[in-house]
């Protein structure tokens, strides 16, 4: 829902991000008009659009690019982002409450959707006594609302840090239970990080994900190629310590039309070759 009042919808985040299309879809099935805040598009994207980026701005995305010190600004000053969506909207015509959807979904809005996961994944997984659902985790706006509306079952949420550092996202899901009511009810957070190397750069080319993802691939687990990598990585590393004999369910978070374009990326870094990308 836009909310009682809202002429617009706004969200921050990548060039690349999955929530950007999937919002603009949104808005552009209600015919509302959709703001996306995002760093400066590079020349080359600019040129030739592609990817989740592509997909946006075909369902109507309108982007506000900021230099990164007011794109952090936007996301700490709610005075300050305010303002700027105002005249972001003045600008385009719009009359109206702009909605604002912070980066990720991570805000109240998200659990009912959430809700509805949880109750088709009790139903699912009833008959297996004591499962385990594990996915990855940006924010951990899924993870908490599934932990939170699973806690009756004798299901387990088991979330694998993507994006951020374990404690990192624990005070990230620790602010959004605050705000929607302080359950108290968090996922079980699966150490994403090998010991004596160095930790994954959320997003960027690493042989450790590729690896991974060419190993699904052949599996005939086809998944995206940020997320899902990682949280495969730390589930099979926990299965293989023999911690957790329960019956397990991966969540697939989506993002496979991402692929291409971070394929892409893999390639630029030397990674991949042309062979590679057919």
């Amino acid at each position: 829902e836009t909310g009682p009042g809202a002429a617009a919808v706004a969200s921050l985040g990548g060039h690349q991000s999955n929530a950007a299309p999937c919002l603009a879809a949104l808005c552009h099935a209600r015919k509302t008009p959709f703001f996306y805040i995002c760093k400066p598009v590079p020349r080359w994207l600019r040129k030739t659009p592609a990817g989740n980026y592509a997909r946006a701005l075909a369902l109507g995305a309108i982007l506000v690019p900021l230099q990164a010190a007011d794109y952090r600004r936007c996301i700490a000053d709610e005075a300050w982002r305010t303002a700027l969506l105002a005249d972001v909207a003045e600008a385009h015509d719009v009359d109206g409450a702009v909605r604002w959807v912070p980066q990720g979904g991570a805000c109240g809005d998200a659990e009912a959707g959430v809700a509805m996961l949880a109750e088709e994944l009790s139903t699912d997984l009833a008959d297996l006594g004591g499962a385990r659902v594990v996915l990855p985790a940006g924010t951990g706006t899924t993870a908490l609302f599934l932990a939170r509306h699973l806690a009756s079952s004798d299901v387990e949420v088991c979330a694998v840090p993507c994006a951020m550092r374990a404690p990192d996202l624990r005070r990230s899901m620790e602010k959004l239970d605050a705000a929607t009511g302080g359950a108290g009810t968090f996922p079980t957070l699966l150490d994403a990080e090998r010991p004596g190397e160095a930790p994954l750069r959320f997003g960027a080319p690493d042989e450790r994900l590729l690896g991974m993802w060419k190993e699904l691939a052949v599996a005939g687990l086809h998944v995206d190629l940020v997320y899902a990598p990682a949280a495969w990585d730390a589930l099979l590393r926990d299965l293989e310590r023999g911690g957790d004999a329960r019956p397990t369910c991966y969540v697939h978070c989506g993002g496979i039309a991402g692929v291409a374009t971070q394929l892409a990326r893999y390639r630029h870094a030397g990674l991949v070759g042309d062979r590679d990308l057919e």
